[in-house]
């Protein structure tokens, strides 16, 4: 059995001198992340940690058409791009180049929604990765427009907010996929209403059964 690494001043060290992350020290020694802060605080390490973010690993354009394309083809474009670690297709077969907008038609849809899923390309641990990040709007439905509006101009700030104090980078945001999240409370009246039913049809089969009996 492989003997476990112990968190020493001096391996500690050496893995903050080459810039590893809290998270990747923690997973390494098995300990918790804010015993990775105390120690690092404790043996003075703070300061021996280079200054800013690694830089991001080189990657080179591959031209992607203007307009609508089929999200298959966007994706795997992507992915020669970035050669992504997990590969997150979309839910529609169309997605605008431009606009980022996701549809089942080669037009923006026309409904009123309430959430939106971000696709994004996201770094982490030195690989990149094709994540989805659902973006609650309203508890009403509102016109694409507006829910549009909003999520494209803030959303690279949404993301950055909801991933603070995780290891990952938003690299880029590649789509936008507008829908109304089903209401748990509609789908558990329903399925109380369904038992009810059950319940009721099964006391009249014995009852039934009972009279027949007697």
């Amino acid at each position: 059995m492989a003997r476990q690494p112990k968190l020493t001043k001096r391996a500690l060290k050496r893995y903050v001198k080459l810039n590893k992350s809290t998270r990747f020290i923690a997973g390494y020694f098995k300990v918790s992340e804010r015993t990775v802060y105390r120690r690092i605080k404790k043996y003075g390490l703070k300061d021996i940690r280079p200054k800013g973010r690694k830089p991001l690993p080189i990657v080179k354009p591959i031209p992607i058409p203007r307009g609508w394309s089929t999200s298959n083809s966007y994706i795997n474009k992507l992915n020669k791009q970035y050669d992504f670690r997990n590969i997150t297709f979309l839910p529609t077969r169309y997605v605008n180049t431009i606009s980022l907008v996701c549809s089942n038609r080669k037009r923006n849809p026309r409904r009123k929604f309430t959430t939106c899923t971000v696709y994004y390309v996201a770094f982490e641990s030195q690989l990149y990765f094709l994540y989805p990040m659902q973006i609650k709007y309203s508890r009403e439905p509102k016109s694409f427009d507006e829910i549009y509006h909003y999520i494209s101009n803030n959303a690279h700030e949404l993301l950055t907010t909801k991933l603070k104090g995780q290891d990952i980078e938003v690299v880029e945001i590649v789509a936008f996929h507008f829908y109304n999240k089903p209401n748990n409370t509609i789908k558990k009246e329903i399925s109380e209403t369904i038992q009810t039913v059950l319940e009721n049809a099964d006391s009249k089969k014995l009852r039934g059964s009972k009279r027949r009996n007697l």
